[in-house]
């Protein structure tokens, strides 16, 4: 019996894969040690050093263990495709861009301060590399601190982008990348004064980085390009992230002191601010006030959208 048994073992394929188990095991442990190490410096990175409390952006171990994966993933994704000439052939515009590495670094050497300075970089314009200096754009970490980085390009005073001399490359926030893009259009179709937008596709070095949005930067070239005269142009944003200002109400309509001119009209005072606090005044307004005031808008924005068609 026992002679039985051994025959038996011999005619059984597991010796023979036990032996070949480290053809499967090695490389599984190369991923495992690889996905480890970049998960344990992302979220030292993020959480750690950079930014002090992860509570305030949300990022945890966990979190920063399966963005590392699914970085890991999209990367492999794109490199197959890139070999088999898979990449999308949509319609969106290609934007590339061509940033040296040891400028990247330096933009990654200190996150977030580190990423808000200018650094040199080209860009292809009419089938030519033109100079620009560009930088990371947003307060929040989905935007400099992850893989697919949101871009702020400005360009030479006398070499400009299609007339637009700073502009955004930004990657979403949420999947929902349509919907920023969307609002401009709707601006557009109403014929209210908005920034350029459309969505195009990035390549960074060479090398795919995804779908992103195009957005002018709002300064004194967007009057100029819709042919208004100069003026004021304020702009704000909620106060989040790194403009958060605790113990007071974060609504941004609340104050005219919560926004910034991107544009001067040179015949007020620099802090001139009162058209500004008209309108805040109005939106917050109640009764018949408001009611006038929202019918006319209402009223306005038909007659502009039935001008379209």
């Amino acid at each position: 019996m026992p002679g039985s048994l051994k025959q038996i073992r011999r005619l059984l394929p597991g010796r023979s894969l036990l032996h070949l188990s480290w053809i499967v095991a090695l490389p599984v442990l190369a991923i495992m040690l690889y996905w480890s190490a970049g998960t344990l410096e992302r979220y030292r990175e993020l959480a750690l050093r950079q930014l002090g409390d992860n509570r305030l952006y949300g990022m945890t171990l966990m979190h920063a263990g399966s963005l590392e994966f699914q970085y890991m993933l999209r990367t492999a994704e794109l490199e197959l495709k890139r070999s088999l000439d898979l990449l999308p052939s949509d319609d969106f515009p290609l934007f590339h861009l061509f940033v040296e590495d040891a400028r990247i670094r330096q933009l990654d050497s200190a996150l977030p301060k580190s990423g808000q300075y200018y650094q040199g970089a080209q860009i292809i314009q009419n089938n030519k590399l033109v100079p620009v200096k560009v930088k990371y754009r947003g307060d929040f970490a989905i935007h400099w601190g992850y893989f697919k980085k949101s871009w702020r390009v400005k360009t030479r005073k006398n070499n400009l982008f299609h007339g637009i001399r700073t502009f955004n490359l930004i990657t979403p926030k949420t999947g929902h990348i349509y919907s920023n893009y969307l609002g401009y259009k709707l601006a557009d179709i109403l014929g209210l004064l908005s920034p350029r937008a459309e969505l195009v596709k990035l390549n960074l070095n060479g090398r795919y980085q995804g779908i992103y949005l195009f957005v002018e930067q709002i300064s004194e070239s967007l009057l100029r390009n819709a042919n208004r005269l100069p003026g004021d142009i304020f702009s704000g944003e909620e106060l989040y992230g790194k403009d958060i200002w605790h113990g007071i109400d974060k609504e941004l309509f609340a104050s005219a002191g919560f926004w910034e001119k991107s544009a001067v009209n040179n015949h007020y005072p620099i802090d001139h601010r009162v058209h500004l606090q008209q309108l805040l005044a109005a939106i917050k307004g109640t009764g018949e006030r408001w009611d006038k005031a929202e019918q006319d808008w209402e009223r306005w924005a038909l007659i502009r959208k039935l001008r379209k068609i």
